[in-house]
């Protein structure tokens, strides 16, 4: 898929995700925004701290994890000539707009309607790429229905959301390039 059309499409999902989370804020939870969104040092602090754990877990389950990884792997190289070729603007971007959409959907609207356990089933089955990608992003799920829960200000998993979106694009591109790199087998 071209990079371009890429882009498009995923501006036009994830803005169609905020816009249809503000319609449904408005009409059941009576506000645009029903969740304080507080910018300060404090929130932003809280935002490092959970993104450089989350990141730091992720990590280790990257490098060391024989059963789950290599699949998704697999499944997302499909992507790697598209990761190759977006910029650190447009991975940027991405993050954001996915980190503010999602956050505002699961966390924002589900998680007070339907709990952490069922919002957090919901985020992995849209993250399904394989049955061990669900299983790590409905954990993921959990992790940022506790960073909202603990924080009550939907900027923090906001944030964290933002900051491992770019740190899952930078490992993998830099996984798709150490496999570029490695000497065909004897």
């Amino acid at each position: 898929m071209h990079k371009k059309i890429f882009l498009q499409i995923i501006s036009f999902l994830y803005g169609g995700v905020i816009f249809v989370t503000l319609f449904l804020n408005k009409g059941i939870l009576k506000q645009y925004f029903p969740h304080p969104i507080t910018l300060d040092f404090h929130f932003l602090f809280l935002s490092i701290i959970f993104s450089v754990f989350l990141i730091s877990f992720m990590y280790l389950v990257i490098k060391y994890d024989k059963f789950i990884i290599p699949g998704i792997l697999t499944k997302l190289s499909q992507l790697k000539y598209l990761i190759f070729e977006l910029t650190t603007i447009e991975k940027i971007y991405i993050s954001l707009l996915a980190g503010v959409s999602e956050e505002i959907l699961f966390r924002g609207l589900l998680q007070p309607l339907l709990g952490i356990t069922i919002t957090s089933i919901l985020f992995g089955a849209a993250h399904f790429v394989t049955f061990g990608y669900f299983l790590l992003a409905t954990g993921i799920g959990f992790f940022l229905g506790g960073v909202f829960h603990y924080s009550g200000n939907i900027f923090v998993p906001i944030m964290v959301h933002t900051l491992y979106n770019i740190f899952a694009f930078s490992i993998l591109k830099k996984i798709f390039l150490e496999e570029e790199n490695e000497p065909p087998p004897f």
